[in-house]
């Protein structure tokens, strides 16, 4: 890393210890990255116009609209969503629309943008979906392109040692993605469909990703309560939970967050989330596992059960331990293995003999004596 070279450089230079060689430019690095940063944001702005009139063309074409009043869930487009016959599965809040019609209560879904190949299968769920590119505007398409990430402060120290060649890598890594541009589009075709909306309050899964932020900002400018649902796991200093009290009064947030558990509320409040907006809640996102009766009783047998995260690194990590562990496979059994739905592709060939498991959790688990998982929330279903 010659960002971190070249930072040690500067912390050491009066050492008479120690010797730092750099080894490299970083005006090659900020050439790399001013490169990176045009090409693809010249790619995310055809991609985002591009995905306007594939959609569009579509939505023209079926007729109905979802209700603009009541509450609009956010829900994450996964091909599992996409039932037969024109329905919705929502592996965050599943039946949340369900009880809320019982109750008598309106509600649409909202998708984020992009390019998905889908785009047909949601103009046919028009009657309850609304895509957010399709309330887009070309000055916020234009800001969006043209953001820039926040400016450095001019003297940067950290106990005493200073990180400012850091806290320009970072500036520069942050600019060689399109990241920002997304989330700021993103926020701009939300406000603009709640600014011509009449909903009550909006419902998230809630990750505190910054496009969930973005909702919640939208959401705080057009007047409407936010409500989030914390469905995977609060792990102690996981920075985008982990915050500070200050930290929480400053950035989007939900009026009220619903958790899980009470551990991860315990953990919340030990981060400085406000109490009075937490509500202890249950994990919807999990009931699926009972809908083909109760768990089944552990089972003796020799077959193996790998969960993989949805982190690229991790489930990969994961692979490699268990192939020089076991190259050939199990001596009795076989290695079931459940990806993430939203995890590599590569990892579903593994260089050992294995089964995949993708079915039901119920099968999976009933054949398996031991489940092994690392990270993410892939804990939580082992």
């Amino acid at each position: 890393d010659p960002w971190l070279l070249a930072q040690l450089g500067t912390a050491l230079k009066n050492s008479p210890r120690a010797e730092v060689e750099t080894g490299g430019c970083l005006w090659t690095e900020r050439l790399r990255c001013l490169f990176l940063g045009v090409a693809r944001r010249l790619k995310w702005s055809l991609r985002m116009k591009r995905g306007f009139f594939v959609q569009l063309a579509h939505w023209l074409t079926q007729p109905g609209s979802a209700p603009r009043d009541g509450i609009l869930i956010y829900s994450h487009l996964v091909p599992r969503s996409l039932k037969p016959g024109g329905g919705w599965e929502d592996p965050f809040l599943n039946g949340l629309d369900t009880e809320l019609a019982a109750e008598g209560i309106a509600s649409s879904r909202l998708t984020y943008l992009d390019i998905t190949g889908f785009e047909a299968e949601v103009a046919r769920r028009k009657g309850y979906l609304l895509p957010a590119i399709l309330w887009w505007s070309f000055g916020g398409y234009l800001r969006a392109l043209a953001t820039l990430p926040p400016a450095l402060p001019s003297d940067s120290k950290l106990s005493g040692l200073p990180v400012g060649r850091l806290l320009e890598r970072e500036w520069w890594q942050d600019f060689a993605r399109a990241g920002r541009c997304a989330y700021l589009f993103f926020f701009d075709c939300v406000e603009n469909l709640l600014s011509k909306s009449s909903f009550k309050a909006v419902a998230m899964p809630w990750e505190a990703q910054p496009q969930e932020r973005m909702l919640v900002l939208a959401a705080q400018r057009a007047g409407v309560r936010c409500v989030g649902y914390q469905h995977t796991t609060v792990p102690e200093f996981q920075l985008p939970f982990y915050s500070t009290a200050e930290e929480y009064r400053n950035s989007p947030t939900p009026d009220i967050l619903v958790t899980s558990g009470e551990h991860p509320a315990s953990v919340l409040r030990s981060a400085g989330f406000p109490a009075q907006r937490l509500r202890m809640g249950g994990t919807r996102r999990y009931g699926h596992f009972l809908k083909d009766g109760a768990f089944p009783r552990p089972s003796l047998g020799p077959d193996v059960l790998i969960m993989l995260p949805v982190d690229a690194w991790q489930a990969r990590h994961l692979i490699a331990a268990v192939a020089r562990a076991y190259p050939d496979g199990l001596p009795e059994g076989r290695f079931l293995l459940r990806p993430h739905p939203s995890g590599p592709e590569d990892v579903r060939r593994t260089p050992f003999p294995s089964e995949l498991a993708e079915g039901p959790m119920n099968e999976a688990l009933s054949r398996c004596g031991v489940v092994v998982f690392s990270g993410s929330t892939a804990g939580l279903d082992a």
